[in-house]
């Protein structure tokens, strides 16, 4: 897929992940409020490119902003690495 249809197709599954899902975080239960951002989706196993990886629901979970930035700083929470532990468990049965 190119560029803009790669972008397309992610805000897709977002929209849907954001509609059949409740509006807390995955890790914490924090309540999120207002439309959905793209910094409240967060890849458990990063894509670098893999469309499995990057377009998977189960790969994706809701999180607040703060979680997010943590994860991707490298300083995930207790939960956070229980859900990856899971999504690397169905990934390595999906490859």
């Amino acid at each position: 897929m190119i560029k803009k249809e790669l972008y397309e197709k992610r805000w897709e599954i977002w929209r849907e992940i954001w509609k059949s899902r409740p509006h807390k975080s995955e890790v914490s239960g924090t309540p999120i409020y207002g439309e959905l951002k793209s910094f409240y989706m967060d890849h458990l196993i990063e894509h670098h490119g893999n469309e499995l990886l990057m377009f998977a629901t189960w790969n994706q979970v809701i999180v607040t902003e703060e979680e997010h930035r943590k994860k991707t700083s490298g300083n995930p929470l207790p939960k956070h690495l229980e859900l990856i532990l899971k999504a690397k468990q169905i990934y390595e049965k999906q490859k």
